[in-house]
């Protein structure tokens, strides 16, 4: 089974952008919102970077080719 849902996640402001905020991919809706509510509001610290902290999740269904869910805050 293919997976269909792109995780993307972010902060209020966040220089990467687009695949930059890429966070992973799922088989099903179900699992795509079940990650994003486990990153939304966690902090992480990748090598040699700032902390960030998730502050907006967005998951892209890849067969409707648009975003399908919007969880948090994003301006």
């Amino acid at each position: 089974m293919p997976s269909n849902y792109l995780v993307f996640a972010g902060e209020d402001y966040y220089p990467a952008g687009g695949s930059g905020d890429y966070i992973c991919k799922c088989k099903d809706i179900q699992s795509a919102i079940g990650m994003a509510n486990s990153i939304l509001g966690t902090t992480i610290m990748p090598e040699n970077d700032n902390c960030h902290t998730y502050i907006w999740v967005h998951i892209f269904d890849l067969t409707k080719e648009e975003i399908i869910c919007k969880i948090g805050n994003r301006r």
